[in-house]
C-alpha cells in the first residue's frame, strides 16, 4: 500500500469510527459495547494466557518486535487490569525461544508451552511464584502445532511442521512424571493434514489443529481441514473418522470455540495460509455432547468474511469474533476488520458491534477477562514492517450495560478456592441468581485457543446461599475455572476455582505395586542384577535370590518408577543420560534424574521399561547372557526388551515358586503386588469417569 493510500485509509478509518461512535450513542452501549483507550504493551503479544488472579501473561519471541531463528530467549510481559500496567521481562533461563508454540493450561494452574522457534523445548510458567521452568523436551520438534488438556489431566499435541522438520509426526502425551510419550497410532497424516492447495504444502498443511478434550480421554479434532476426527489417547492411541464439517472448505486460520457442553462454533478461515485467497464468512455448530458422534449444522454467516481472527466465548454463551482480514495475508493491515461481531446461540446470527481503534490481524490474540471483558492485543512482530501493534485494548460487551450506564452486577461474596469432581460446593452470592457457569482459563496464539470452554452448571438456592454442582471430568478437564453468576444476563466477576488440579485426575492404573521384585529376562531366564564385582552397572546373571538381584520399585505416578537395587541402594540409570542404541545401563545414587526414572508398560506376557529422558528406547538384555544391559530402540515385539517381574520376599527366600500368570491387565484395571510368593490381582479401577 502506498504512503498516500495509507493516509487515505487512516483518514477514512477515523471518519467511519467517528460516525459509528456518534450513531452508537443513539444505539446505546448496551447494544454496541465500548472499547477502552489503546494501552501501550511495550512488546507485541503474540501468545497470551489467563492467570488465576485475573492478570494476563504474554510473550513474543527473542525480540519484543521481531522473530527469527532460535535465540534461546523470549520477551514476556504480564498485564495487570487493576492499573492497566505491563511488566516486561526477558526469560533466558529455559533456553527456549517460545515464538509459535503450542500452549496448554494444565491442572495445577501452570501454563505449559512447547516448541516453536526452539523446536523441542518445553517450558512451564508457574504464576504462584512467577517462575519459568524447564520441562522434558518433546520427542520431535514442532512449531505451529496445537495442544489440549485431556479429561484425565494429560496434555495432547499433534502436528507442527513450521519448525523441527517437515515430516509426519506422531502425536504425543505429557505428564509431569513421564514427560512426552509418542502415541504410535496417531499422526499428522491421519488428523491435521488434509492435502491443502496452499503452494507451500505440508509446511502450511500440518498446522493449527482445532482440538477439543472430550470424555474418556478422547480428543475431537474439528478442523481446520474439512474432515473431522475422534482421537483416542488410551494405549498407543487411535483415530476414527467423524465426518465432514458440513459443506465447509479448508479453513486455515479460522477457529473454533466450545460455547456450551460439547457444543462447538467454528468461524471463518481461508483455503491458504498467506496466499491472499478470500476469507470465508461461514460458521457452523458441531454437537459432540454425546461423546461419540458429531452433528454439524450451518449457522448464520459472518457479516464480514474473516481469516486470522480470534474468537472468545462469553459467560452468556455468546461468541465474539474479533479482528482478522478479508484475505489470507501475513504482516499486513490491508483489508483489516475493525468491526467485531457477536454470535447469538439462540438465533445463530452475527451482529456487528463497536469498532476497535487498532487492526488485529496476524499474530494477534484475544482472551476473556475475569471481570467479563475481552482483552485484545498484538499483531505484527515483523521488525520494521510498519504493522507492529505493541499494544492492547479491552472491550466491555453489551451485557455489562443498561442503556448507556453500567448495569447493576451480581456478585459472589464467597466461593471455595478448589473443588472435586462430582461434588457440591456452597457459594454465597446476590439473591436471585439465574445461572452459574464455569469458564475455563485459556490461552491463545495464531488464532487458536483449544482450552477455552463454557460449562453451565446446575444449582439450588436458599436466598443468597447456593449449592452449586461441580460436574465430572468428562467435559471439565482439570485446572482453573472462573465461576460466574448471571443475573438478567449480567455476569458477576469470576471467582477462581481449581477443579481437581492438585493431583492427576485419572492416574494410569499402577501396573506394579511398590515393593521388591526380581526382574527376569524373558528369553533366557536370567535376572537383572548389580553384582558385587560390578556394582555400578546393571547386567544379567544366572537367576538367584541374593539381594543384588532384588530391585525395589517406587511408583512416581503414571506408571513411572524409581527402581533401586536392594544390595547397593543405587538406582537403575542410563549412563550419562545417553539416548541411543547400545548406551549402557548402570546404577546411580541420584533418584531424581530423568535418566533414573522408568516408564513401565505391558508388553505381551511381560513388561518393558523405558527411561523417561529417552522414551523412544527401552531396557534391553543386550541380546545375550551374562552381559551388561543397554537401551535400544523400543519395540513392543522385541523379546530382548521383555522382562518378567517376580515378587521378591524376605532376603534369601526363593521367589521362583509363584504360579505362571498372564500379565494382560483386566478391563477394570489391576496391579501386580509383591508378597507371599504370589501374584495378587487387586482392584484398581480407573477414576476418569470412563
Amino acid at each position: 500500500m502506498s504512503i498516500s493510500c495509507k493516509i487515505l485509509y487512516k483518514k477514512a478509518t477515523a471518519f467511519f469510527l467517528t460516525l459509528f461512535l456518534i450513531s452508537s450513542i443513539s444505539a446505546q452501549i448496551s447494544v454496541t459495547g465500548v472499547w477502552s483507550p489503546v494501552l501501550n504493551a511495550d512488546m507485541v503479544p503474540v501468545a497470551s494466557a489467563n492467570l488465576p488472579d485475573g492478570r494476563i501473561v504474554s510473550w513474543s519471541a527473542f525480540d519484543r518486535f521481531n522473530f527469527g531463528g532460535d535465540r534461546g530467549q523470549t520477551y514476556t510481559s504480564i498485564y495487570d487490569p487493576a492499573d492497566n500496567s505491563f511488566s516486561t521481562r526477558l526469560v533466558a533461563n529455559t533456553g527456549h525461544d517460545m515464538f509459535c508454540p503450542g500452549i496448554a493450561n494444565i491442572g495445577t494452574g501452570e501454563i505449559l508451552i512447547t516448541g516453536g522457534s526452539s523446536t523441542a523445548k518445553t517450558t512451564s510458567y508457574n504464576p504462584a511464584n512467577n517462575t519459568w521452568n524447564i520441562e522434558d523436551e518433546m520427542t520431535v520438534g514442532r512449531g505451529y502445532h496445537s495442544m489440549a488438556t485431556l479429561s484425565n489431566g494429560k496434555v495432547f499435541t499433534v502436528g507442527g511442521s513450521w519448525s523441527g522438520g517437515r515430516f509426519n509426526r506422531k502425536a504425543e502425551l505429557w505428564t509431569k512424571a513421564t514427560g512426552w510419550l509418542s502415541l504410535d497410532n496417531v499422526d499428522s497424516d491421519q488428523t491435521v493434514r488434509q492435502g491443502t492447495t496452499d503452494p507451500q504444502g505440508i509446511y502450511r498443511d500440518d498446522n493449527h489443529s482445532w482440538l477439543w478434550a472430550a470424555p474418556n480421554n478422547q480428543i475431537f479434532q474439528a478442523g481446520p481441514g474439512t474432515n473431522m476426527h475422534w482421537i483416542s489417547t488410551d494405549g498407543q492411541g487411535g483415530v476414527r473418522d467423524a465426518g465432514n464439517r458440513g459443506n465447509d472448505r479448508y479453513a486455515m486460520n479460522g477457529n473454533s470455540v466450545m460455547y456450551d457442553i460439547g457444543k462447538i462454533l467454528t468461524s471463518g478461515g481461508a483455503e491458504s495460509y498467506d496466499n491472499f485467497t478470500p476469507a470465508s464468512p461461514r460458521s457452523y455448530t458441531i454437537d459432540i455432547s454425546n461423546g461419540n458422534t458429531a452433528n454439524v449444522a450451518q449457522s448464520g454467516n459472518l457479516n464480514r468474511a474473516r481469516t486470522l481472527h480470534n474468537s472468545v466465548v462469553l459467560p452468556s454463551g455468546e461468541v465474539i469474533a474479533v479482528g482478522g482480514l478479508c484475505t489470507s495475508g501475513l504482516f499486513t493491515d490491508q483489508c483489516a476488520h475493525l468491526f467485531p461481531e457477536i454470535w447469538n446461540p439462540d438465533t445463530g446470527q452475527w451482529r456487528e458491534i463497536a469498532p476497535m481503534a487498532v487492526p488485529r490481524t496476524y499474530h494477534s490474540v484475544a482472551l476473556l477477562m475475569q471481570d467479563g471483558r475481552i482483552w485484545v492485543a498484538g499483531g505484527g512482530l515483523c521488525g520494521d514492517c510498519g504493522v507492529n501493534h505493541p499494544n492492547a485494548q479491552t472491550y466491555s460487551p453489551p451485557y455489562l450495560y443498561d442503556g448507556n450506564e453500567l448495569a447493576a452486577r451480581p456478585y459472589i461474596s464467597n466461593a471455595p478456592a478448589s473443588a472435586n469432581y462430582n461434588s457440591t460446593i456452597t457459594v454465597n452470592a446476590t439473591a436471585g441468581i439465574e445461572e452459574f457457569v464455569l469458564m475455563r482459563l485459556s490461552s491463545a496464539t495464531h488464532s487458536v485457543n483449544n482450552e477455552q470452554r463454557r460449562i453451565p452448571v446446575t444449582f439450588s438456592a436458599n436466598g443468597g446461599t447456593y449449592r452449586v454442582n461441580i460436574p465430572g471430568n468428562g467435559w471439565v478437564p482439570p485446572g482453573n475455572y472462573w465461576l460466574f453468576a448471571m443475573d438478567n444476563g449480567v455476569p458477576s466477576i469470576g471467582q477462581t476455582i481449581n477443579i481437581n488440579g492438585g493431583t492427576t485426575v485419572a492416574p494410569a492404573t499402577q501396573l506394579i505395586a511398590n515393593g521388591n521384585y526380581f526382574i527376569e529376562s524373558l528369553p533366557n531366564g536370567q535376572h537383572l542384577a548389580s553384582p558385587g564385582f560390578d556394582n555400578q552397572n546393571a547386567r544379567t546373571v544366572n537367576a538367584g535370590t541374593t539381594n543384588d538381584q532384588r530391585w525395589q520399585f517406587t511408583h512416581l505416578g503414571q506408571n513411572v518408577y524409581n527402581i533401586r537395587n536392594v544390595q547397593t541402594n543405587r538406582y537403575l540409570n542410563v549412563t550419562n543420560a545417553g539416548c541411543g542404541n547400545g548406551v549402557n545401563v548402570m546404577t546411580s545414587t541420584n533418584a531424581n534424574a530423568t535418566n533414573s526414572r522408568w516408564i513401565a508398560t505391558q508388553s505381551g506376557n511381560g513388561f518393558s521399561f523405558r527411561p523417561v529422558h529417552c522414551n523412544s528406547h527401552a531396557l534391553d538384555n543386550g541380546n545375550g547372557q551374562n552381559l551388561s544391559s543397554i537401551i535400544w530402540g523400543f519395540s513392543a515385539g522385541n523379546n530382548n526388551q521383555r522382562w518378567i517381574v517376580k515378587p521378591a520376599t524376605g532376603s534369601g527366600e526363593p521367589a521362583n515358586q509363584a504360579p505362571a500368570v498372564s500379565f494382560a491387565r483386566p478391563s477394570n484395571g489391576a496391579q501386580l503386588t509383591a508378597g507371599s510368593n504370589l501374584y495378587v490381582v487387586a482392584n484398581a479401577s480407573d477414576s476418569d469417569g470412563s
